[in-house]
């Protein structure tokens, strides 16, 4: 039935209305393949080519670390005897002062007085500063300077005063601040 009267409708149509309404239905069922079959694949093909990029981006990435993969591990074993547990200040301030108590005991000096001066953040870093007074021979006094600015603790020996205990004595009183650098 439908059929029949579908070709009474075209028996009816001129030539060149048939032409049309051919065109119209096949640009219809273009259009309906574009929006409906194609336009979902292209999307879905360009989301999969963004992300193929983005894998092929972090696997060049992971290349170039592993092609410095030596280089890392030498810096690693260089530098892992600054990296260790992260501890408290009260901890740091506790290790340092028995480093410094050590060097002291190593040299055979007397500390007169040993007193932390509490922990200053810069830059990222944590200092934490030790103010120490001791009596000592000049050359003991360079030998343990030399061993806080060569220890394998980032200490440095930031302030230093030197003061003749009396005259004609081998003997002199040391006064300096010695800071330990963490990097958290």
């Amino acid at each position: 039935m439908l059929r029949r009267l579908f070709q009474t409708f075209l028996s009816r149509l001129s030539k060149k209305e048939k032409m049309l309404l051919y065109s119209a239905f096949i640009f219809i069922s273009l259009v309906f393949l574009d929006r409906f079959i194609f336009q979902p694949i292209m999307n879905k093909l360009e989301i999969l080519n963004r992300e193929i990029q983005d894998q092929e981006t972090i696997i060049k990435e992971n290349f170039r670390i592993i092609a410095r993969k030596d280089k890392i591990s030498q810096d690693l074993e260089k530098y892992s005897s600054y990296i260790g547990k992260e501890l408290s200040d009260e901890e740091e301030i506790v290790s340092l002062l028995k480093q410094i108590e050590s060097f002291a005991k190593e040299f055979s000096f007397i500390l007169i007085e040993i007193k932390p001066t509490g922990v200053k953040e810069e830059g990222g870093v944590k200092k934490y500063g030790v103010d120490i007074t001791y009596k000592s021979k000049m050359s003991q006094a360079a030998d343990f300077i030399y061993k806080i600015e060569n220890s394998c603790a980032l200490l440095a020996v930031e302030k230093f005063n030197i003061k003749p205990r009396t005259e004609n004595s081998d003997i002199l009183n040391f006064t300096m601040t010695i800071s330990k650098i963490v990097i958290p």
